[in-house]
């Protein structure tokens, strides 16, 4: 039988117990149920959601449109860059599925030389005009949640010195997204699934560059750095192939993460017919541009998003989680589909990918026997490590010391650690590593907390591509993870109802049926008695 698992399918009769139905009777009877109460099911719905109204897709269309065409140079070198880029944010901003879009891409897309603003301020500036043209106000309800970034960038400014507040400062611009975030995602009313569509979406938008060089369209990629073994590191129009890497790994772990979410019995609709297919776009549409980077770390995060997955998916320790048996068998197929299409791009060398890989492998093994496993980090990771040794309190800065270089950035006399958690080690000690941590991880471990946790697979998934590309860069200033951030905090809030299974559902029913048994057995008794009561009235009297 065609059919799947949701839980609370039948809430008139299950309370919220996994059964196991037809596809079309559990919409017919979803159908009903609403229409009988004559309410909506709310956020444990709405959550499910993937059915936007079809403005929004126009939007997220009007949206993808823009991005591809300022990353063309002539569009991007002609007076229309600007506007163009203003009204792409503007009218993003209108629905929750563009507006994350827009939060995905704004970090890299295109902006001419010299240009007054980028993306991400002329972003923060048309949000608010958009936010009161659409809704009317701007909801930051779970405002609350934003203290969890007191003590690292408190302790930070204290340390260092620095003015987070000032009108230039990198940190006012992240702490903006993350507000925009906020905002969006109340505005999304529960649908955070479609959140991160939006937010795959925009940030897979960054191997347009890619594509549209190898099609032969007008594209100047960026090729900053190091060649590895004659090839050259491909990035995207703006970003070079440090930051293209973590902006690919979100968006393929997203579009896995949500086909994953679907996956479990916690789902209270079907998937999407376009999941699947756009699971298979996803990968091939990130393969090539991926391995383009010739990055150690994009090839290693791939490997980390790629085996968390499938732990999530097959760990027998799942929280009875992972059991809705008919979209199980197409993820099965679809995990094999992706492997067997790698495989063969692979052994083809389509795009150039075994080459790269190969030449990445010889790459490594040189600089490895030089530098140690880490390669390129270990030199800076040494240094990072000993200046927290050195000042483990307060950071050297605060003390007036300095800091050992013996990597190549000695010349310079700083460097960045290619890690945020070590940066943060040397700039306030071992409290500022502990506090940006719980910053990070503050909204990961709420929703791991949650009763339903395994329907927060995408979230999950995204925050894993997150959390690698800042253990070995210094990217904190990624407008798209404060966003994000924002997104896995109102989330967080999301009411949870209780995961019954089918065999409680079954002893529930019997232990009502019995109830009802001893009830009915007991009115019988009870009239039988009466009955008889009456009965020895009438022979009284007539025996008078």
């Amino acid at each position: 039988m065609n059919a799947i698992e949701p839980a609370g399918a039948d809430p008139d009769d299950f309370e919220g117990r996994a059964i196991v139905i037809p596809k079309k009777r559990m919409k017919d009877r979803l159908k009903d149920q609403r229409e009988a109460e004559g309410v909506d099911r709310g956020y444990l719905d709405s959550f499910w959601d993937m059915n936007a109204p079809g403005y929004e897709w126009v939007l997220l269309l009007f949206g993808m449109v823009c991005c591809a065409m300022l990353h063309l140079t002539p569009v991007l070198q002609s007076s229309m860059a600007v506007p163009l880029t203003g009204a792409m944010a503007f009218l993003c901003y209108l629905s929750p599925l563009s507006a994350f879009f827009f939060l995905g891409c704004n970090q890299f897309l295109p902006y001419m030389d010299g240009a007054a603003l980028n993306p991400a301020q002329i972003g923060s500036m048309v949000w608010l005009p958009a936010a009161l043209v659409r809704y009317r106000k701007v909801d930051l309800k779970g405002f609350r949640h934003f203290v969890w970034m007191v003590p690292w960038l408190g302790w930070h400014s204290l340390m260092m010195g620095e003015n987070l507040l000032a009108y230039d400062s990198e940190y006012l611009k992240a702490f903006a997204y993350a507000v925009i975030g906020l905002q969006m995602a109340n505005e999304a009313k529960g649908r955070y699934l479609l959140c991160i569509v939006g937010l795959v979406c925009g940030t897979l938008m960054v191997g347009f560059a890619y594509w549209g060089l190898n099609l032969g369209l007008p594209v100047q990629v960026n090729d900053w750095g190091q060649d590895r073994e004659g090839f050259q590191r491909m990035g995207s129009v703006r970003a070079d192939a440090v930051m293209v890497w973590p902006a690919l790994l979100i968006g393929f772990a997203g579009i896995l993460g949500i086909a994953g979410s679907f996956g479990t019995s916690f789902a209270r609709r079907m998937p999407p017919w376009w999941l699947v297919p756009a699971v298979l776009a996803a990968g091939f549409v990130t393969l090539p541009p991926l391995a383009a980077t010739m990055t150690h770390g994009a090839f290693a995060g791939l490997g980390i998003i790629v085996v968390v997955f499938l732990a999530a998916m097959y760990s027998p320790v799942r929280n009875k989680g992972v059991d809705n048996s008919a979209f199980r068998s197409r993820m099965n197929a679809l995990i094999l589909l992706l492997a067997v299409g790698a495989v063969v791009m692979y052994a083809v060398d389509a795009f150039g990918m075994r080459s790269r890989a190969e030449a990445l492998s010889n790459h490594f093994e040189h600089q490895s026997g030089e530098m140690g496993a880490a390669a390129s980090r270990t030199d800076v990771w040494n240094d990072a490590i000993d200046t927290i040794m050195r000042y483990p309190l307060t950071g050297y800065k605060f003390v007036g010391g300095k800091e050992n270089i013996t990597s190549h950035y000695a010349a310079d006399g700083f460097y960045l650690a290619h890690s945020v958690f070590l940066d943060y080690g040397r700039y306030g000690g071992i409290p500022g590593l502990v506090f940006v941590t719980m910053f990070l991880f503050a909204p990961a471990w709420k929703l791991w907390r949650h009763p339903n946790r395994m329907q927060f697979t995408a979230f999950f998934m995204v925050f894993v591509a997150v959390f690698t590309f800042w253990m070995v860069l210094s990217f904190q200033f990624y407008k798209t993870v404060w966003s994000f951030w924002a997104l896995m905090m109102v989330a967080s809030d999301m009411p949870s109802e209780k995961k019954v299974t089918l065999g409680d559902a079954e002893a529930e029913a019997e232990a009502e049926a019995k109830a009802k048994a001893k009830a009915e057995a007991e009115a019988k008794a009870k009239a039988e008695a009466e009955g008889k009561g009456k009965e020895g009235e009438l022979r009284g009297l007539a025996a008078v």
